[in-house]
């Protein structure tokens, strides 16, 4: 039952995340839930300060230091002093050159032999697609906007399968 609550309210957090995200575009969704994930954890982290010292018990630099920084951390994107929108542009760079090497290593596994031609294939098209989504998103700003609702959607729908399947499976393995 433990496994079941966690999975539904993963699936709920997925698909709050995936509404906002459809609506508002990655880079403001992904500031603010990353804000609320530090704070959460660096409050979680004074409070376990608070314990130690209060129990008299032996208390690490890690759990200070660490607090104190996701606290900094989330202040400073609630503040928009700090945002996660750079490691976004970064993430599309990795995606870019990433596929450019699947396209040419799915040529070299072409070379390799009749029984990986389908391998190579597959390997060149999922390289292909990878370059031009990427190509799309720095190239168009009107792209951007629609592959932030087509990337929600479909967050939101995993979200929503998952628990549907979890339901489903559940009940016929019994």
């Amino acid at each position: 039952m433990n496994k079941k609550v966690t999975m539904i309210v993963e699936a709920a957090v997925l698909f709050i995340l995936g509404v906002l995200v459809a609506i508002y575009g990655g880079g403001a969704v992904l500031d603010k839930y990353f804000g609320v994930v530090c704070l959460v954890l660096g409050g979680a982290l004074a409070i376990l300060t608070i314990v130690l010292l209060a129990t008299k018990r032996p208390l690490g630099p890690a759990v200070v230091l660490g607090g104190g920084a996701l606290i900094g951390l989330g202040v400073g994107i609630f503040t928009e002093w700090f945002t996660i929108a750079p490691l976004i542009n970064a993430l599309v760079l990795v995606v870019l050159g990433g596929g450019a090497g699947l396209i040419l290593y799915g040529i070299y596994t072409l070379t390799r032999g009749r029984d990986l031609v389908p391998t190579g294939i597959a390997q060149i098209v999922f390289g292909a697609v990878a370059v031009l989504i990427a190509s799309l998103y720095l190239a168009i700003p009107d792209f951007r906007q629609a592959f932030w609702i087509i990337v929600g959607i479909l967050m939101a729908v995993y979200a929503v399968l998952s628990v549907v399947f979890m339901f489903v499976f559940d009940k016929k393995s019994k």
